[in-house]
């Protein structure tokens, strides 16, 4: 657990995350998000434990408002290949539920700087190190208010334009 004294923003804390990681794995639980069962991490280790090829798996979320009532549902692909066929459209994970593994995440580069859409940027480079799945089981809550961050839906789509845009090439 690392604590700022100030708020150094989104790509600071998650890069003195990563840098303080020592595990061989990467689990992402952003302040206003949930993991749904204490069984999450276990299902994710075993399931890149027999896949040696994946380097990263996420969960499909349950929408929880500010009182953890669960208001709506999420899904994503599942598969690779349809993950990488749908993520440039619509982000495929949720970055709360997912588990990657450490090294990959190292040699993609980390989080980088973005203070927006640091987590497609970062999923998008892992793509070149392994395999992408997203298992079909509701273990992440995702938390739906007017003061997240992806609210802003103007400079978030014009934050993954620009993924779009060089991840494309």
């Amino acid at each position: 657990y690392i604590r700022h004294t100030e708020n150094k923003g989104i790509s600071t804390a998650r890069a003195d995350a990563l840098e303080a990681a020592t595990g061989a794995y990467i689990a992402v639980l952003d302040s206003d998000d949930l993991w749904s069962t204490p069984e999450k991490l276990a299902t994710q280790v075993a399931f890149l434990s027999s896949r040696p090829d994946h380097v990263i798996v996420g969960t499909f979320i349950h929408l929880v408002d500010e009182k953890d009532a669960v208001i709506g549902r999420d899904t994503y692909s599942t598969q690779d290949l349809d993950i990488r066929s749908h993520i440039l459209i619509r982000n495929q994970f949720a970055h709360s539920s997912v588990l990657m593994r450490a090294e990959a995440v190292r040699a993609a580069g980390g989080y980088g700087t973005l203070s927006i859409a640091e987590d497609l940027d970062l999923f998008l480079r892992l793509g070149t190190y392994g395999k992408f799945s997203n298992l079909p089981l509701y273990l992440t809550s995702y938390r739906v208010h007017q003061g997240g961050a992806s609210r802003d839906t103007r400079a978030v789509a014009k934050a993954v334009h620009e993924r779009v845009k060089i991840h494309r090439k």
